[in-house]
């Protein structure tokens, strides 16, 4: 494993769901459920994330499962602070806006926010990693960085996703 590169464990770009930015969250949605995947030794499984590109062709970001139920939150259900003047700020009691819970109102939000572009929610890309780095060299990065899932560089070019499970399995496969 000392030796192993990101290259080796990142999953090929053609192998995730792919979105233009311009898709709705609906169309995100649809996406998601009618995509599966296989990596490597593991069953089919859902994506928990889709990458989004941009009309060039080029990888903005992503956005996954968390992002489209933000998306889809009613504004009613916020739990936004709501801030006042001279740095005053109130937090929402989640026992009243339960009381205040209205379904229809909801279901109208809900028709309206789905249709939202995902490019509103997904999580953008501003960090790469080489191809040719170490598997340990990623795991500092993205420890660093926050990251779960981060783009593979080659030649200044896109070329795959690495995500923070495939470098534990790796790590796991060289301690144990």
């Amino acid at each position: 494993m000392e030796n192993a590169r990101v290259g080796q464990i990142m999953i090929p770009l053609g192998e995730l769901p792919q979105i233009p930015y311009w898709f709705t969250l609906r169309q995100a949605m649809a996406e998601m459920d009618r995509t599966w995947m296989s990596h490597g030794q593991h069953q089919k499984y859902h994506p928990w994330l889709l990458l989004v590109f941009n009309a060039q062709n080029q990888l903005l970001g992503y956005v996954g499962h968390q992002e489209i139920m933000k998306g889809l939150k009613p504004a009613l259900m916020s739990d936004q602070s709501v801030h006042g003047e001279k740095n005053f700020s109130v937090k929402a009691d989640p026992n009243l806006l339960k009381m205040s819970f209205n379904v229809d109102k909801a279901q109208v939000e809900l028709r309206e926010q789905i249709e939202r572009t995902v490019v509103e929610f997904m999580l953008p890309i501003d960090a790469t990693v080489e191809f040719d780095d170490y598997v340990l060299q990623a795991v500092s990065f993205m420890i660093d960085k926050r990251m779960g899932v981060i783009p593979v560089v080659r030649d200044n070019i896109v070329v795959g996703v690495l995500f923070a499970l495939d470098v534990l399995g790796e790590i796991t496969k060289a301690v144990i």
